[in-house]
């Protein structure tokens, strides 16, 4: 019987929506799957089984949804990236695997004013050791850092972070002239004003104040009428008149705090144009404040105003919609608000943003989710309003307008489709070492989205454990190698001995320095050490199955009972967690030539899959009936066989049918990673 060796070069595409099973016209449906379960997409096109979590430890507490967020203080050296975990009124702190503590045994713990209800709507934005925290419901607050288990919330106070001068007196009181002084910080920035003080003489009279710390220099301004105008710099704490006419086109900052109360408090934030710049508050859901040039806490304007002055802003649209992100692009701040994308920038014919010079115009009209939006290159990802769709903001240099495109139209069916709705709650972008959007369904099941927009490869995956995910963030973190990647954090919830559990859980590195480091398990520990025929610790598993390599050979699975489980062997490295099945499963076959091959008969005796790294997979035409790949060559018995990287070519029971498809599985604790797969296909009519 002739056949005609096929191949599937990548999987590139992803797991495609049933919606697309007919679309042999597209050339994303010849790199795409029918299933991508609990395997990943490389950027390069082939595809891995995930790597299992490593259990980190439990929330603070297990009946309330907690949220991970990500502080990214700085890369080298390395060890100062952390996982904060948000509960009810408390945060603790997660870094480099473990959770940080406070003293030998004690976990660090953080008093918040925010509540486990209130976690969604949070907003963060950070500046070096500090970040601004948002909430519509709640004053802004800042987050600083100033040691590993060291962390302060303070309300965010906004005015000049200097004070005005102290102590101003004339030389001989009058009411002839009147000045108003002003400190200059080391840092640019400006105070308020001090009280006027009247001289008796108004062409020679002398002012004198106290010198203030951190001055660099005092604006001196003279009164006029009803209105005080600039007439001097000076950097010692004393001041002459000479007949100076004042200049009341430049005129002292005046005091003002836009978030005043509640209602009033902004709902995100963010740093753009040398201003730290706030959005989206209650009763003013469409406006932006931008502070000071320079002075991320001081919202002090002048009359007439000043080139560096705060600025505020309304979006003029039909509809009212919430600001909730700011996001810098480029040279733009990117506005997401429910029902809009906006451009803000100083204009086509401006170098800087001053409240002369912010223009802002609308680019898209789909609208955004309270899910903080992803810059994964020149590209903003955002989950569309209704949370049901990914969207890219890219920027059109013909149309000078950025475009939102769909990133989630192959694979709508992970998020859409005729049988339920799901939305993306939270996700975060794993940039090293695959390029992987890590998104929260609403369901509790992790999809994976590898994005890697130069090369056009957007390919959706989705992921299982037992147990449902409810929180994930990414930090970088150094390796035992010393080599720095996004280390990508879990809550999940899961039911053991009958009660509902919420562990901490790290996704473990997908490099090993040989087979024994492989880690294909979920919520698992590792033992290292002198050879056991018991592991134990394992509390958090307490009555569940799970799976089980030891020294690099799969274990018989086990029961944990009493936190231990008993081993048929000694080992010296033991890696035990809950098992998961990771399924590959191609589209019905369409061969290259002679019309199509879409509802006729072909028989598929032989498939060809090349690996890299792989071991223990299993190939057929479906779930039941699967051909275990055999490799074992050169290892001794008694050793465990060792990854292979090459061709496998694998004899399939198989029977005539109009599909073709091929269905691989990885069910044991090992590593699988598909490149292509050649089936020999003998064609029907």
């Amino acid at each position: 019987m002739a056949t005609l060796p096929v191949i599937q070069p990548s999987f590139a595409a992803g797991e495609l929506s049933p919606f697309l099973y007919g679309r042999v016209d597209l050339a994303k449906f010849h790199v795409g799957a029918r299933t991508m379960l609990n395997f990943f997409v490389h950027p390069h096109g082939g595809a891995s089984n995930r790597p299992g979590t490593r259990y980190v430890g439990n929330v603070d507490d297990h009946d309330v949804r907690h949220r991970l967020v990500p502080f990214r203080f700085r890369s080298s050296p390395a060890g100062q990236n952390y996982g904060l975990v948000f509960g009810d009124m408390t945060m603790q702190v997660v870094k480099d695997g473990g959770f940080v503590e406070s003293s030998p045994g004690v976990i660090y713990t953080l008093a918040t004013p925010w509540a486990a209800a209130d976690l969604p709507l949070l907003k963060f934005v950070q500046s070096a050791d500090t970040m601004t925290i948002t909430h519509p419901g709640y004053a802004p607050r800042q987050l600083t850092r100033t040691g590993h288990a060291n962390w302060t919330l303070s309300t965010i106070t906004f005015a000049p972070s200097v004070d005005a001068p102290t102590n101003l007196a004339a030389s001989a009181a009058g009411t002839a002239a009147y000045i108003e002084v002003t400190t200059i910080a080391d840092t640019g920035e400006e105070s308020l004003p001090t009280a006027s003080v009247g001289s008796s003489s108004a062409s020679a009279g002398t002012w004198t104040w106290d010198a203030m710390p951190n001055a660099v220099a005092y604006n001196v301004y003279k009164k006029k009428g009803s209105i005080h105008g600039f007439v001097a710099q000076v950097t010692d704490a004393t001041w002459t008149d000479d007949t100076i006419a004042p200049n009341i086109g430049n005129t002292p900052p005046g005091s003002r705090n836009p978030f005043s109360g509640a209602g009033e408090w902004p709902g995100c934030s963010t740093y753009y144009a040398q201003r730290q710049a706030f959005g989206g508050s209650t009763n003013k859901p469409q406006h932006l404040w931008f502070s000071v040039t320079g002075a991320f806490n001081n919202m002090n304007v002048s009359q007439p105003t000043r080139d560096d002055d705060a600025i505020t802003r309304a979006l003029v649209s039909r509809e009212v919609n919430q600001v909730r992100h700011l996001v810098p692009v480029g040279k733009s701040m990117l506005v997401m608000s429910s029902g809009a994308e906006w451009r803000c920038y100083p204009g086509p014919s401006a170098n800087a943003l001053t409240p002369g010079s912010c223009v802002t115009e609308v680019q898209s009209s789909f609208g955004c989710s309270d899910v903080p939006p992803i810059l994964a290159g020149s590209s903003l990802l955002f989950v569309q309003e209704r949370g049901s769709r990914v969207r890219a903001l890219e920027f059109e240099l013909l149309q000078d307008q950025f475009q939102a495109k769909d990133m989630s139209i192959l694979s709508q069916h992970l998020l859409f489709d005729t049988g339920a709705q799901y939305a993306i709650e939270e996700w975060a972008f794993a940039e090293e070492p695959f390029r992987i959007v890590w998104a929260v369904r609403s369901d509790g099941v992790l999809l994976g989205f590898t994005f890697m927009r130069e090369h056009e490869v957007f390919a959706w995956h989705r992921h299982t454990t037992d147990g449902v995910v409810e929180s994930v963030c990414s930090v970088p973190e150094a390796t035992a190698g010393g080599a720095l990647l996004d280390a990508t954090y879990l809550i999940v919830r899961r039911t053991v001995g009958g009660e509902t559990r919420r562990y901490v859980e790290r996704l473990q590195e997908r490099t090993f320095a040989t087979v024994a480091d492989a880690w294909f398990v979920d919520c698992g520990l590792m033992y290292d050490g002198a050879p056991v025929d018991e592991v134990t610790g394992l509390d958090h598993l307490e009555g569940k199955t799970v799976a089980i390599l030891g020294d690099g050979s799969v274990v018989p699975s086990q029961v944990v009972s009493g936190g231990a489980v008993s081993l048929d062997g000694a080992y010296s490295k033991v890696i035990v967690g809950l098992p998961y099945t990771a399924d590959l499963e191609t589209l019905n076959l369409e061969l290259p030539v002679g019309g199509t091959s879409q509802g006729r008969m072909k028989k598929i005796p032989l498939v060809t899959l090349r690996v890299k790294d792989s071991r223990g997979a299993r190939v057929g035409l479906n779930q039941t009936v699967l051909q275990e790949v055999k490799q074992r060559q050169s290892e001794a018995l008694g050793s465990p066989m060792q990854p292979y990287s090459g061709d496998w070519r694998v004899t399939i029971p198989s029977e005539w049918n109009t599909d073709g498809r091929l269905f691989v599985r990885q069910g044991y604790p090992l590593p699988v990673t598909v490149l292509d797969l050649i089936p020999d296909v003998a064609p029907g009519k």
